[in-house]
C-alpha cells in the first residue's frame, strides 16, 4: 500500500537516477530477489518512473490518486481525490458506506460548508449545469437525481451541519439549479428540505430540553422523570431518534413511553 505522501517521496527518489542507492533500494532489492519489481508497475499503462521525472505531472498524479487494497476497498487518497470520489455523475454514485465514513472523518481537515462548496463547484463545472443544449439534457436528467440523493443522505446522517447558514446557502443555490435543469425534481427537493427542517426542529427541541433539565438538576431528584416523558411525547420523530431513552422510561414505570406501538421491540429487550 503506497499512500499519497509516500508517493511524493517515491517520485523524488525516482528522479535521483539509477546510480543512487535509494533509487536501487526503492525500485528493486540490491540482491535482485524482490518479489515485485517496481520498474514493471504501470499507471494507466505508463511506467510510473517515467511519469515521476516530470515533477508537476507526478504531483498531479499524486493529488488525484486513490489507493485500493486487494478486494477493492479504498484505503488512502489525497483530500482532493477523496472529495472528487464523493461527487456523483450521471453514471456514478458514491457507495453509502464511503459517503458516511468520509463525511464523518473529513471534518478533521475541512469544514462542512467548505466541503459542500467544493462539491457544488465540482458538480457545476464538471456537469455544466447551465448547459442548455439538447445533447446535455439527457445527461443532466440522470445526474440531477444523484445530486439530490447525495444531499438527502447528508442531511439524514449529519443534520447538525445544516444549522450553519453558509451550508444552507450552498443548498439553496444548488437545489435551485437542479430545479432549473430538471423541473420534475422539484418534489424530491421539497421533500428533502421539509425533512431537513423537521430534523433541525427536533434537534432544537432536544437542546432546549437538555438546558431545562440541567437547570432543574439541582432541585429535582432522578426519580422525577416527568420532563423526560413530556419530551418524548412532544414529537414522534423524537421517540424514533431516542429509543434508548424511551426504553429507560418504560422500565422505570414513567408511563408515556409505553404507549408507543412502534417501539415494542425496545420494550421487549428491557423486560428481558
Amino acid at each position: 500500500m503506497i499512500k499519497s505522501r509516500r508517493m511524493k517521496w517515491a517520485g523524488h527518489v525516482a528522479r535521483m537516477g539509477e546510480k543512487i542507492n535509494a533509487y536501487r533500494i526503492l525500485v528493486k532489492k540490491p540482491d535482485g530477489k524482490s518479489k515485485m519489481d517496481l520498474r514493471e508497475v504501470r499507471w494507466d499503462g505508463v511506467d510510473w518512473i517515467y511519469l515521476a521525472q516530470d515533477r508537476d505531472q507526478w504531483r498531479a498524479v499524486v493529488n488525484t490518486a486513490l489507493v485500493y487494497r486487494d478486494g477493492g476497498n479504498l484505503v488512502s487518497g489525497s483530500l482532493d481525490a477523496l472529495v472528487q470520489h464523493m461527487v456523483p455523475t450521471a453514471e456514478y454514485y458514491p457507495d453509502r458506506a464511503y459517503l458516511f465514513a468520509f463525511l464523518l472523518s473529513s471534518r478533521l481537515f475541512i469544514k462542512p460548508h467548505e466541503l459542500l462548496g467544493e462539491v457544488c463547484a465540482l458538480c457545476d463545472s464538471q456537469q455544466k449545469l447551465g448547459d442548455k443544449q439538447v445533447s446535455a439534457k439527457e445527461r443532466l436528467g440522470r445526474f440531477v437525481p444523484h445530486l439530490v440523493q447525495l444531499l438527502a443522505e447528508w442531511t439524514e446522517t449529519f443534520p447538525y451541519d445544516f444549522r450553519d447558514e453558509r451550508v444552507m446557502a450552498h443548498v439553496r443555490a444548488i437545489t435551485q439549479k437542479c430545479v432549473t435543469v430538471d423541473p420534475g425534481i422539484r418534489k424530491e427537493v421539497s421533500t428533502l428540505l421539509q425533512n431537513l427542517l423537521h430534523r433541525l426542529t427536533a434537534l432544537e427541541k432536544y437542546e432546549e430540553f437538555l438546558q431545562r433539565i440541567n437547570a432543574e438538576a439541582s432541585t429535582n431528584s432522578v426519580e422525577n422523570l416527568s420532563p423526560w416523558s413530556e419530551f418524548l411525547a412532544s414529537d414522534p420523530e423524537v421517540r424514533v431518534r431516542f429509543p434508548a431513552l424511551q426504553d429507560f422510561l418504560r422500565s422505570s414505570g414513567s408511563g408515556t413511553g409505553s404507549t408507543q406501538p412502534h417501539d415494542d421491540n425496545c420494550g421487549a429487550i428491557s423486560r428481558k
